[in-house]
C-alpha cells in the first residue's frame, strides 16, 4: 500500500465542500502486529468516491394533508422501474422518544404479515427523539438495499406497541400511493404489534432516498 510522508497528523490533506481528508499514520498489519509501532506522519495515496444525500433521487408520500392517523407499524411494498439502491428512510413520527425497527423482504409483504420468517432486519434504533409536527426523522439503515428493475420488495416499519407512526388511511392494499419515475410506493397495511394483528390499509408518511444505478 503506497503512501506519502506527511507533515502534521490530523491536519487537512485534501477537502471539498462536503468532506475533509486528514493526514494519518502508518501501521504494520494488523494494528501494528502487536508491536505498538506507529509511523507518523503518513498520508494515504488514493481517491475517496462518495455521494451526498442531495445526489439521491427521492420519493415522498407526505404530500397529502395529515388527518391525525397513527399506527404502531406499517407493512408496504415498493415497485422499482429501474435498478436502484434504497439508501435512506425518513419518517413522520409523533413527538417524543421511539424505539423502532425496519424490516425488508424480497417480494410483496402480502401473505407474510404474521411471520418474521423471510424478513431481514435492516435498521434498529432506540430512543429516537422525534420533533413531531410533520418534521422528518432519519432512520439509520444498516446497509443499502439493491432493488432491480421490475422488482417488488416489502418494507415493515415497526414501533412495537407504540402508536407513534404517522400514516394516511384509506385506499386498497397494493394501490399506488406515491408514484415516481424510478420507484412507486404502494398502499400497505397497518399493524398493531410486531408481526401481529394486521389491520386496515394505510400509507406510510415519509421520504425514501435512493440513487439510480447507472
Amino acid at each position: 500500500l503506497n503512501y506519502s510522508n506527511g507533515t502534521t497528523e490530523g491536519s487537512v490533506l485534501s477537502s471539498d465542500g462536503n468532506l475533509a481528508f486528514l493526514q494519518g499514520v502508518g501501521l504494520e498489519y494488523p494494528f501494528t502486529a502487536n508491536t505498538g509501532a506507529v509511523f507518523r506522519t503518513r498520508n494515504f495515496n488514493g481517491v475517496i468516491h462518495y455521494t451526498t444525500e442531495s445526489d439521491d433521487s427521492t420519493l415522498s408520500s407526505t404530500g397529502a394533508s395529515y388527518a391525525g392517523d397513527t399506527a404502531s407499524g406499517v407493512m408496504f411494498d415498493l415497485d422499482a422501474a429501474n435498478d436502484l439502491l434504497l439508501r435512506t428512510l425518513r419518517l413522520e413520527l409523533n413527538a417524543g422518544s421511539h424505539d423502532l425497527e425496519v424490516y425488508f423482504r424480497r417480494g410483496s409483504f402480502v401473505g407474510f404479515e404474521r411471520a418474521a420468517a423471510g424478513w431481514e432486519l435492516i435498521g434498529s434504533v432506540s430512543g429516537l427523539i422525534a420533533a413531531g409536527g410533520g418534521v422528518l426523522s432519519t432512520i439509520p439503515l444498516d446497509d443499502e438495499i439493491r432493488v432491480g428493475a421490475g422488482e417488488r420488495i416489502g418494507l415493515y416499519v415497526d414501533l412495537g406497541s407504540q402508536a407513534g407512526l404517522r400514516v394516511d388511511g384509506g385506499g386498497n392494499v397494493g394501490d399506488t400511493a406515491s408514484a415516481g419515475t424510478d420507484l412507486d410506493l404502494l398502499v400497505g397495511r397497518r399493524t398493531a404489534r410486531s408481526f401481529e394483528s394486521p389491520g386496515s390499509p394505510a400509507t406510510l408518511r415519509g421520504v425514501l432516498g435512493f440513487p439510480v444505478c447507472e
